[in-house]
C-alpha cells in the first residue's frame, strides 16, 4: 500500500477470531497491524501522533469512535448490522476480517480528502475528482456541442463549482464510486467519466434503479482513442470492484459519435426492448458486465 502503513484493532473479546483473521491477512499484505486497548488508543490520539496520514482505527467500542471523531484519524465500527451508528466512525461493517488494505487504503484517503486512483491505463489515469479540477471540468462542460451529451436536463448544473464540491464530500464515500476525473499521464485533465444511478419507471410503472455510463471528453482530444480507452477502463473496475451485473448508456439519437463509441465498446439494445429504450429523446443500450473471480 502508497499510503496505508498501520491498521489499529481495537475489538472486544467475542470478536477475537475476527481480529486474529484480519490482522493475519493485513500482515500478509504487508501492512503493520496491531492491537492496543481503547484509552491507550485514545491517549495517543491527543498527543497528534500523526496516525489520520497513515492509519485506520478499526473497533467496536462506540466510546472510542466518538472519541476519535475530529481528531482526523480514521475510524470503522464493528457491529452486529451495518446499519448501526458510530458517531465518527467512516464506514460500519459486521465482517472486519473481510476488510482488505485496498478497501482500507480508499476509506483513509476519502476520509482525508485524497482523491483514490481507480485505474491507470496505457495512456491515462482516472481518479476521483479533486477540488483543483473542477474549473477545468466546468470549462469542458461548456464547450459547444455538449448539451447533447446530456441525458437529463438536471446535468446542466452538476459542474457548477458547488454542486461538485457537495459531490467530492459525499458520493465517494457513500457509493464507493461514481464519476471520475481522466487525466494524461503528464497530469493534463482531459475529462471525466464514470458512473451514476438512476430510478427509471416503465411503462407498468416498475421503478428500477440502474447503473449509467457517463462520459466527457474535451473537444482538443477527441478521435484519439481516448474515450475508448477511458470507458473500458471504467467498464473493468465496475466489473471487478461493484456488484452489478449490467450498466446502461443513453444517448440522444443525433449524437453520432457516442452511437458509434457505445458500439466499439459492446453496448446492445437490451433483449426486452420496451418503451424505456425507445422514447424519442434518447437511446438506451444495455452492456453485460464480465465478472470474473
Amino acid at each position: 500500500m502508497e499510503y496505508l502503513k498501520q491498521v489499529i484493532v481495537c475489538l472486544g473479546p467475542e470478536r477475537r477470531e475476527q481480529a486474529d483473521a484480519l490482522c493475519d491477512a493485513l500482515k500478509r499484505e504487508n501492512i503493520r497491524c496491531g492491537r492496543y486497548p481503547e484509552e491507550d488508543i485514545l491517549e495517543e490520539a491527543g498527543t497528534g501522533c500523526g496516525w489520520n496520514d497513515s492509519a485506520v482505527v478499526i473497533t467496536d467500542s462506540r466510546v472510542l469512535s466518538s472519541g476519535l471523531a475530529g481528531s482526523g484519524i480514521v475510524c470503522i465500527g464493528c457491529a452486529a448490522s451495518e446499519e448501526a451508528f458510530f458517531d465518527g466512525a467512516a464506514l460500519v461493517t459486521d465482517c472486519p476480517e473481510q476488510l482488505d488494505g485496498r478497501t482500507l487504503e480508499e476509506y483513509l484517503l476519502r476520509m482525508t480528502g485524497r482523491p483514490v486512483t481507480i485505474a491507470e491505463t496505457g495512456r491515462l489515469i482516472l481518479r476521483e475528482i479533486a477540488e483543483e479540477d473542477i474549473d477545468r471540468l466546468y470549462e469542458i462542460s461548456r464547450q459547444k456541442g455538449m448539451e447533447r451529451a446530456l441525458s437529463d436536463p438536471s446535468q446542466e448544473d452538476f459542474f457548477q463549482k458547488e454542486n461538485l464540491q457537495e459531490y467530492i464530500r459525499t458520493a465517494y464515500r457513500f457509493y464507493g464510486y461514481g464519476l471520475w476525473s481522466v487525466l494524461l499521464k503528464d497530469g493534463t485533465l482531459i475529462g471525466c467519466c464514470g458512473f451514476s444511478e438512476r430510478s427509471e419507471t416503465d411503462i407498468q410503472a416498475r421503478s428500477e434503479v440502474r447503473l449509467e455510463l457517463q462520459y466527457m471528453l474535451d473537444e482538443a482530444y477527441r478521435r484519439c482513442g481516448y474515450a475508448t480507452e477511458m470507458c473500458r477502463a471504467a467498464l473493468h473496475y465496475a466489473a471487478l470492484q461493484t456488484a452489478w451485473e449490467n450498466v446502461y448508456v443513453r444517448i440522444r439519437p443525433d449524437n453520432e459519435p457516442s452511437l458509434r463509441l457505445a458500439g466499439k465498446l459492446g453496448f446492445r439494445r437490451p433483449a426486452s426492448c420496451d418503451r424505456r429504450s425507445l422514447q424519442e429523446d434518447f437511446i438506451m443500450l444495455e452492456y453485460t458486465l464480465c465478472k470474473t473471480n
